[in-house]
């Protein structure tokens, strides 16, 4: 530690600019620009949203680029934290693509914190997502069908806590799966 410091102090008020301006730049910068305070009920005119639906569709369709490039798992979790929450305040076309998302990640391989898309699921509700989830739960490849049987099991059961893994894994045995 010792080191270090001798160095900034080697380096001066320029050093510490330098820093500033480093950091300035990597939170412009994907995914550190999507760490903003956005109340739930202003994300629906927040400059950001589009980007940050974009950034999860990226996520989704390209995992290894995505990982490579712009991967956190915390931001993940937290935009579909925050967009759940934000729904009541959101036009139909970005639930639209809510949707579209839950439906990507019904049909690609699981990630962290995809759990999150189960609640935003259901909180999105039946009618725009049951008929969706109705074709994928007779796709042909059986981890996609079970993922979106279970998404139709959430919204039939509306009385059940907030998903979780454990309650994926415990629908799973009783689906004689795993």
């Amino acid at each position: 530690m010792a080191d270090f410091n001798k160095v900034w102090q080697d380096e001066g008020s320029a050093g510490a600019e330098a820093l500033s301006r480093w950091g300035a730049e990597r939170d412009r910068r994907l995914p550190e620009a999507f760490w903003e305070c956005v109340p739930v009920d202003a994300y629906a005119y927040w400059g950001g949203l589009k980007y940050l639906l974009l950034y999860l569709e990226w996520e989704s369709r390209y995992p290894d680029e995505w990982t490579a490039a712009a991967k956190s798992w915390g931001m993940k979790g937290t935009a579909l934290q925050d967009l759940t929450m934000a729904l009541p305040y959101l036009p139909a076309e970005v639930i639209d693509q809510l949707v579209r998302l839950v439906c990507l990640a019904v049909r690609r391989e699981h990630r962290c914190e995809d759990v999150r898309y189960a609640v935003l699921a259901r909180a999105i509700g039946g009618a725009r997502l049951r008929p969706l989830l109705a074709v994928l739960a007779d796709d042909p490849v059986e981890i996609f069908r079970l993922r979106a049987r279970y998404l139709l099991w959430l919204l039939d059961h509306p009385d059940l806590p907030t998903p979780k893994t454990s309650q994926w894994m415990a629908w799973l045995k009783d689906q004689g799966k795993y």
